[in-house]
């Protein structure tokens, strides 16, 4: 006699009135229960809480699993804003507000103002500058507006007039990024015209504009993140000097993005795409 002819013979005699066919329902659900699987286990489940309660339901086959909930993309959104405009995350200030100690935030900014000037500019930082900025997030700037600093002022729009085009691997990955994290793709014959700087910030540019359009639903915004960051573990596994860039589960990704303000997030994002880029092109 096979699982699924006890199910529903279980199911068929559960409906009966007298007290021997619930013991005869009884019978046959521990001995469907001797041999059964989870699976079937959540399908008798219903049946066994109306009989004989929830009580001794968990007590025969346990708590009904927590359903993990799906972290997939999602829709990209329109997004139309100046890229000078800054503070486009709605409530950004409050999520995971003082999260981080004072002290480990103090080298947590020195150490992403260096990578910053090194990945987006591809230079070292002064001494003053450090200083400077350091102070200036320390007292509330933002990650972001540093960044805007660096790809709005006469330097770089000098070097997006260089002629500095993009290799085979570099428009590979442009064409499969736009499509996929951007909604738009770029046409190669475009990308092949294009400055190397000048792809690292419209990439940049528009992937934090998607993440302030999301902000509306904070699971998005985790979730793109999450998929984001998986992908180029994934692919690039050689070039992420840190752990947790290294990491290719998206629950640990996802976690992470929950756990840290949102100028953290918008940092990693600016520099995982502009040090990948940098490699691609080099």
């Amino acid at each position: 006699m096979n699982l699924e002819f006890l199910i529903i013979l279980f199911i068929e005699l559960k409906i009966g009135p007298t007290r021997i066919m619930t013991k005869i329902s009884l019978f046959i659900t521990l001995i469907i229960l001797s041999g059964c699987n989870t699976k079937l286990n959540e399908k008798l489940r219903p049946h066994l809480n109306e009989i004989i309660g929830e009580d001794l339901t968990i007590s025969l086959i346990g708590v009904a699993p927590v359903k993990k909930r799906e972290i997939k993309l999602p829709k990209i959104p329109d997004y139309i804003r100046d890229a000078k405009t800054l503070g486009g995350f709605k409530g950004e200030e409050q999520i995971n507000l003082g999260v981080i100690p004072k002290s480990k935030m103090h080298k947590l900014n020195i150490q992403f103002i260096q990578e910053a000037y090194k990945e987006v500019r591809g230079i070292k930082v002064g001494n003053s500058d450090l200083k400077k900025w350091s102070n200036a997030l320390g007292q509330g700037g933002t990650r972001e507006g540093l960044y805007r600093a660096l790809v709005l002022d006469s330097n770089y729009y000098k070097l997006e007039k260089r002629n500095i085009p993009l290799t085979d691997s570099t428009i590979d990955f442009a064409s499969y990024y736009s499509k996929k994290y951007m909604g738009n793709e770029l046409a190669r014959e475009t990308l092949e015209r294009i400055n190397f700087y000048y792809l690292k910030r419209e990439l940049t540019d528009k992937s934090l504009e998607i993440i302030d359009a999301l902000s509306m639903n904070l699971d998005e915004v985790y979730d793109w993140y999450a998929i984001f960051s998986v992908d180029l573990a994934t692919k690039y596994p050689r070039i992420w000097k840190f752990k947790i860039r290294k990491n290719k589960s998206i629950e640990f990704q996802r976690r992470w993005a929950k756990g840290v303000p949102i100028q953290m997030l918008k940092s990693e994002i600016l520099l995982k795409l502009n040090r990948l880029i940098n490699l691609l092109n080099s």
